[in-house]
């Protein structure tokens, strides 16, 4: 295993006891050992504390941070802050991820600054799983901007994925806090801007908690309109900076 690919991953945690063992369970006990776990204590009332003391107690890689309610956002950016090793990965408090969760993004993305697994969507109210499916791909930024269609829905999101911690060197990569939505999307896009290279394994090894699987039908049609027009400016920045991208051999 090469420790030079060693993973700072960012786990934001606010009120996620019912969680939150199971999520550190699963990286704690990673088959790829090289890694430390930064835990933003977001100003949890419950007995997410609690919790993340023992894991930390037992397992020197965890270290707590704790700061005052300031949203998903923040405490990210205060992760990315702190982060030391190559690469960083997202996790939210509650998902969890499979055992070789690490132990394959870290032999998958070779020389590119961005590797995105598959996840698991699980509808918890109907006890449903359904899987992201897209192929398996590694190249350049402009071949994944001309390829993008089966790759838009795994676009969106921050977790399941390792990012480069050169990308963060690029310029000001970080998560805008003042969004309410779309933060994520946002955040997500602009590092593939910044990128060269990408690669997208379709073997499904982040599990998505999907709490109320009809809070999209209950938003407004405002909300969701700026949604869909906020990803639609994101393609178009990723095409246009594909164009400027100067693509290195993909052997």
């Amino acid at each position: 295993m090469d420790d030079s690919k060693s993973v700072s991953i960012i786990i934001p945690v606010f009120n996620a006891e019912s969680y939150l063992e199971e999520c550190l369970h699963s990286v704690c006990f990673q088959s790829y050992p090289y890694f430390e776990i930064i835990l933003i204590d977001d100003g949890s009332t419950d007995r997410s504390s609690l919790i993340a003391s023992r894991y930390a107690s037992e397992d020197s890689r965890i270290r707590i941070i704790r700061t005052t309610n300031g949203g998903v956002s923040k405490a990210r950016n205060l992760g990315i802050s702190l982060a030391k090793n190559p690469f960083l990965c997202f996790i939210d408090a509650d998902d969890f991820v499979d055992p070789i969760f690490l132990e394959r993004l870290t032999s998958e993305i070779k020389d590119a600054e961005i590797c995105v697994c598959a996840k698991r969507r699980w509808d918890q109210l109907r006890n449903r799983i359904r899987c992201d499916r897209f192929p398996d791909f590694s190249g350049t930024i402009q071949s994944l901007a001309s390829h993008l269609f089966p790759y838009r829905k795994a676009m969106r999101g921050v977790t399941g994925r390792l990012f480069s911690a050169s990308l963060f060197r690029r310029g000001t990569l970080q998560f805008d806090e003042s969004l309410s939505y779309g933060e994520d999307m946002k955040f997500n896009y602009a590092a593939f801007c910044l990128a060269e290279k990408a690669v997208f394994c379709s073997r499904p090894l982040y599990t998505y908690r999907i709490h109320n699987p009809l809070s999209l039908s209950q938003r407004s049609s405002v909300r969701v309109s700026a949604q869909y027009r906020a990803q639609r400016n994101c393609i178009r920045s990723l095409k246009q900076r594909a164009k400027t991208v100067v693509c290195r051999p993909n052997f």
